[in-house]
């Protein structure tokens, strides 16, 4: 976690929390370094992070789009780009924006550009995560999906784990959301859910372990890629547990875009990946 103090404010109505203080856009930039998760570029953990992200679009989440025919594809949040590096690999055309450096709210004008938006990890840390998705909405093609992949704020984990649980990680987390609140979210961006679901995270065992042991998650190292192989081999229990009675650490989400029209909107991107 970052320094300073922080609070998040739950929602009465559906569970799904917001970390305060509020900050505009440009005030996030100082909670990401160059060493954060998705942007490290360094070491063993690259080369595990590409393998993950190729297995990922074998996923449910991900068949919804990989099983149809390639079109075009935007990620919000692209990170390094291993997630589209591994989309392209499938044919897809792909197009990447690190939201440290750009939102949806900026850059190039257009409507119906693409085929597929996805946030992988990534809706929980920008500022206004509802006002993304009606872009996202703006920016599909007729019965274009968005996919979203975010903690699971109402896990079992984090009911339990409270403000240590590893994947609050506020400040950078804005919005934590829980199953009710992606959906109320994906409604109100004109998006039909078409599948939400809890789900157990890998991660979630040896990330936890970490930030309970050393008081901070550092998703990369030695260290984490042994604990990590430990946390794999334990998964199936936890996938069981999460099938049986819900409450996994992770949310996935598929919506479908409306047949109504969509407005032109603004984007930050470029044909590959943005990284920041």
């Amino acid at each position: 976690m970052a320094e300073g103090r922080f609070e998040v404010f739950v929602c009465g109505s559906c569970g799904s929390g917001n970390t305060g203080p509020f900050v505009e856009e440009s005030g996030l930039v100082p909670f990401y370094d160059s060493l954060y998760g998705p942007h490290d570029g360094s070491g063993a953990t690259v080369l595990f992070a590409k393998m993950v992200s190729a297995l990922r679009t074998r996923t449910k989440l991900f068949r919804t789009i990989t099983k149809q025919e390639p079109g075009a594809v935007l990620d919000v949040g692209s990170g390094r780009g291993d997630l589209l590096a591994s989309l392209k690999d499938r044919d897809w055309k792909v197009t990447g924006i690190e939201t440290v450096v750009g939102t949806l709210a900026t850059g190039i004008e257009g409507d119906g550009l693409f085929d597929a938006v996805t946030f992988h990890h990534s809706l929980g840390h920008v500022v206004e995560p509802h006002e993304d998705l009606r872009r996202a909405r703006a920016l599909l093609k007729p019965g274009g999906r968005v996919l979203v992949a975010v903690p699971n704020f109402g896990s079992r984990a984090s009911k339990r784990m409270g403000e240590t649980w590893w994947a609050l990680d506020t400040p950078r987390h804005r919005t934590h959301f829980t199953k009710a609140g992606i959906q109320a979210a994906m409604i109100g961006a004109g998006l039909s859910p078409t599948w939400i679901a809890e789900r157990a995270s890998v991660l979630g065992t040896a990330a936890n372990f970490q930030q309970k042991r050393s008081g901070a998650f550092t998703p990369s190292g030695v260290g984490f890629l042994v604990g990590y192989a430990i946390a794999a081999a334990v998964y199936p229990l936890f996938w069981v547990r999460n099938q049986v009675s819900g409450g996994g650490e992770a949310l996935a989400a598929v919506g479908i875009s409306r047949p109504e029209s969509n407005p032109t909107v603004t984007v930050t991107a470029t044909d590959g990946v943005t990284n920041g």
